[in-house]
């Protein structure tokens, strides 16, 4: 005869202590907090780039800023590239996106340290 006893009562108490209703509402319950928090988690984005600011009113407010103030505004830029006409460029995307597509991009141009250009992609 084996040492392993397969019909021993220990199978049928666990599956009837894990079936009681209240830990199985305690481990839906912990799953849907872990579920909303991980969603909010990732969906704040340190107010970089709300989407709801008018593409003519950023234009104008960020004109003739340096590039300290941009930085102070909205952090460390993703990409950092130059134009044909020797431009600094800067572009700011969204941290964590489902799609990757151009959809709330930033760009800001610079030129001698001073922005003179401002696009937002819808």
């Amino acid at each position: 005869m084996s040492s392993h006893n397969f019909f021993t009562a220990f199978p049928q108490k666990l599956l009837k202590t894990s079936s009681r209703p209240p830990f199985s509402l305690l481990f839906l319950a912990l799953l849907v907090l872990i579920l909303v928090t991980s969603c909010t988690y990732f969906k704040s984005d340190k107010g970089k780039l709300t989407g709801k600011e008018d593409v003519t009113t950023l234009q104008s407010a960020l004109i003739d800023m340096s590039e300290d103030e941009i930085r102070k505004r909205f952090g460390e830029p993703t990409m950092v590239s130059k134009t044909p006409e020797n431009h600094i460029l800067w572009t700011y995307r969204p941290s964590w996106k489902v799609v990757p597509d151009n959809a709330s991009t930033l760009y800001v141009e610079f030129q001698e340290g001073k922005v003179v250009k401002v696009l937002k992609v819808r």
